[in-house]
């Protein structure tokens, strides 16, 4: 799954979308789920990241993150390209996450750069677009 938070409220507050969003699509892939899944979660912000492994570490079989710089909170009020952050090592670090997004099955993000190229990447993937499910909220 790829998170899409920090400033997203403020670029487009309309397409800001709640944890509980994303939590309830990871709740309907484990409810349908045969056995337990695997989660790999990209995103920008550790508060995100935090609260889905709160949530979700006793019903799936393993949660990967990989290691990257993020911001603290999940509607921080500056993106990582705008701190101190940036540079030739985060966009490292986004390449690789958006290629371990593209080697899952299944896709549940919000509209984002990321997410649009891990799906370039492997157009045979399935995908939960939240923004279509929660509309223009």
């Amino acid at each position: 799954m790829h998170v899409r938070g920090t400033y997203k409220n403020l670029e487009y507050p309309h397409k800001a979308l709640s944890l509980q969003a994303y939590k309830d699509a990871i709740q309907t892939c484990v409810d349908e789920a045969e056995s337990p899944i695997n989660l790999y979660i990209a995103s920008d912000n550790n508060e995100a990241i935090g609260e889905i492994i709160s949530t979700f570490k006793s019903v799936t079989n393993k949660i990967i993150i990989h290691p990257s710089v993020r911001m603290p909170k999940y509607f921080s009020k500056d993106p990582i390209c705008l701190t101190s952050a940036t540079g030739p090592k985060h966009g490292e670090e986004v390449l690789i996450e958006t290629i371990l997004l593209s080697r899952c099955d299944h896709l549940i993000c919000t509209d984002s750069n990321v997410a649009a190229s891990a799906l370039y990447f492997n157009a045979d993937m399935s995908v939960d677009y939240l923004n279509r499910k929660y509309g223009s909220r």
